[in-house]
């Protein structure tokens, strides 16, 4: 199957998307939402990424951001760090638990 890009590129322009998740713990989520924002840049839609999952989309305001391709750059690795800090923090609160 032959993809022509070029007609692809700008396919997308005069388009919305908004990109959201309903929180919890998902494998490869982030690499999906990272994909999606991107090819939606790439196709000249504007990508908005709502933050706080559906109540952020209810509420508004600051929970709604338009995308750019900085803004998915390190979603992986955020989130690693972010995980490996509160799996960090909660064996320390466990091994404190057992000792008191």
């Amino acid at each position: 199957m032959h993809v022509d890009f070029e007609k692809l590129r700008m396919s997308g322009a005069g388009k919305a998307i908004a990109v959201l998740t309903s929180g919890g713990d998902a494998q490869g989520m982030n690499a999906a939402v990272r994909a999606v924002t991107r090819m939606g840049i790439y196709v000249g839609a504007k990508v908005y990424l709502i933050y706080e999952g559906y109540q952020g989309l209810v509420d508004g305001g600051d929970h709604i951001k338009l995308a750019n391709w900085q803004s998915v750059t390190n979603i992986i690795q955020l989130v690693r760090r972010a995980f490996s800090a509160c799996e960090n923090h909660s064996d320390r609160n466990s091994t404190k638990n057992k000792k008191g």
